[in-house]
């Protein structure tokens, strides 16, 4: 195991985290400074306002740039700040979701 992972604490920021629970408590039960927050029950992770039920279909939206992908952006333009001081934080650092961590075991 990586010992970076038991000295700092990791949130990692998800939406409808019942579709991964079970794998959500693994990685918590090995690495206990490793935290999933569920967007959804923060109410985080919501359209714009300017994007009601009744304007998403009428939207031009690129196919490549759907409205997950403007919630997505809109979270990290937008919320993101209240998101780390609503967990304590003075920092953050945001990565992909194929962001990858390698650990040195020999590291001290």
């Amino acid at each position: 195991a990586c010992p970076t992972l038991n000295i700092y604490p990791m949130y990692i920021l998800i939406n409808d985290q019942s579709k991964h629970a079970e794998k959500i408590l693994q990685y918590e039960a090995r690495w206990p400074m490793v935290k999933f927050i569920d967007l959804d029950l923060f109410n985080w992770w919501y359209h714009p306002p300017e994007f009601n039920k009744s304007q998403i279909g009428k939207l031009l939206l690129p196919r490549d740039f759907g409205i997950k992908y403007r919630m997505m952006c809109d979270l990290f333009a937008t919320r993101i700040h209240k998101i780390a001081g609503a967990l304590g934080l003075e920092y953050y650092l945001r990565l992909d979701a194929d962001a990858k961590f390698k650990c040195n075991q020999n590291a001290s």
